[in-house]
């Protein structure tokens, strides 16, 4: 690939819109457009279709030695399997 084949995009944010992320994906206009696209929709909350549970585990009742976890990077975002494990 040349760098004449890359489009670069570049957009501006107002620092009165920053909301305490500095990620660009989560300014990135397009997103935006979807997010006001997504807000006129009718929607339930997470609170209105879930229960929340205080239920309190323990990780040693379950792991002896090691504890599993998956980095949200580690997901395919496309497939949903995870890559990698991390102990």
């Amino acid at each position: 690939m040349q760098a004449s084949d890359v489009k670069n995009k570049c957009f501006v944010v107002w620092s009165n819109k920053v909301e305490g992320r500095f990620d660009p994906h989560f300014y990135k206009p397009d997103f935006s457009l979807l997010e006001k696209k997504l807000k006129k929709i009718n929607h339930s909350t997470f609170g209105d279709v879930i229960k929340f549970s205080n239920e309190i585990w323990n990780g040693k009742d379950f792991f002896t030695e090691k504890f599993p976890y998956i980095e949200i990077s580690e997901i395919d975002i496309h497939t949903a399997e995870k890559k990698d494990i991390i102990y």
